[in-house]
């Protein structure tokens, strides 16, 4: 793929994928050698300029992962970002490996919902950081909230992304008021 790539120009990306338990992560690991994810990923193709990775932020959240962190560590390679989000639900008898409950479950620890309904993940410093990184690449909603009817989840979805996405000032605050 990283070849094909290469000759045609299209970069070829991966995203950060979450696992129902921990057979699943060490098998998409590699074994027992433990999940290294974005930087193993990264080493294993000799950090070649045309593997990006499709930033999405939903399966970061219920990890416990800091998404701005990540932008920050990986921001030459994000080259797709996806707009969904995730919600905690950990009560005690819950947890963050979804133990192959399905989606909209009541015991999962974690779900998918749309995005800006969660109440949990913080949007405005994710949009912050890929600004700061000059991300100019696509916003895709990724939508997969079992709670909600799609049509009206997705236009939802749609109008967040919009309310969202701003261009971010090519001024420091305090320079709008000086004069030359």
């Amino acid at each position: 793929l990283m070849q094909a790539g290469q000759k045609s120009g299209v970069p070829v990306l991966f995203g950060v994928l979450t696992c129902q338990n921990m057979e699943q992560a060490l098998d998409r690991a590699g074994g027992k050698v433990g999940n290294k994810g974005a930087e193993a990923a990264l080493a294993a193709i000799g950090n070649r300029p045309g593997f990006g990775i499709n930033f999405d932020p939903s399966h970061l959240y219920h990890q416990f992962v800091d998404s701005v962190a990540f932008i920050d560590a990986f921001k030459d390679r994000i080259y797709h970002v996806h707009v969904k989000e995730s919600a905690r639900y950990l009560d005690g008898k819950s947890s963050i490996l979804g133990s192959h409950i399905n989606f909209g479950d009541p015991r999962r620890g974690w779900d998918f919902i749309s995005p800006g309904r969660g109440e949990q993940m913080q949007w405005g410093p994710i949009f912050r950081a890929l600004n700061r990184i000059n991300y100019s690449g696509p916003l895709s909603v990724e939508w997969e909230d079992s709670g909600m009817d799609r049509e009206y989840g997705a236009t939802d979805a749609c109008a967040f992304v919009r309310r969202n996405d701003f261009t971010p000032s090519n001024l420091a605050f305090d320079a709008a008021f000086s004069r030359d």
